[in-house]
């Protein structure tokens, strides 16, 4: 079973693409330096998942503020920065905001169409909140790990 895990670290934006054993992991310098709070809050969960093996080989394109992953049939944009810049209209499966990048939800909603918005915990709690309350106007599908805790969603394998 394949996994998309946006980690609950505080401050800190962490996510594994974790497939055969094997773990994607995107985070901020931070937490890259950071080997006890990997240690703490990533690798249970990569022991339970079966990985042996990380990797920070990126499927994807990146731009400024942010990068398009390309990863097992899904796209997932990430945004890092508030001056990000998009490559072009997006379909994405999921949209993941970090560093309060995203202030405004009318910014991308013409540009990026998703099925779920992911807020990690490098936002400010102010921000997540504020971006929660936004998101019920507009009848998005958001999950704030900082108020809901880390996310994680299986992924079938079509071939099965």
């Amino acid at each position: 079973v394949m996994k998309f895990a946006v980690y609950d670290i505080p401050g800190h934006s962490a996510i594994d693409l974790i497939d055969r054993g094997q773990a994607i992991f995107i985070s901020d310098s931070g937490l890259d330096a950071d080997l006890q709070k990997i240690r703490f809050h990533v690798l249970p969960h990569r022991q339970i998942s079966g990985v042996i093996r990380e990797t920070k080989e990126l499927p994807g394109l990146s731009f400024k503020g942010g990068r398009l992953i390309l990863w097992q049939g899904k796209k997932i944009l990430h945004l890092t920065e508030a001056g990000f810049e998009l490559p072009g209209r997006l379909m994405v499966d999921w949209l993941v905001i970090g560093n309060d990048s995203a202030p405004d939800i009318e910014k991308f909603a013409g540009f990026v169409t998703f099925k779920k918005v992911l807020l990690d915990t490098n936002n400010s709690f102010f921000f997540a909140s504020r971006f929660l309350e936004g998101a019920k106007l507009h009848k998005l599908e958001v999950h704030s790990v900082l108020h809901q805790g880390a996310f994680i969603s299986k992924i079938e394998n079509e071939d099965t």
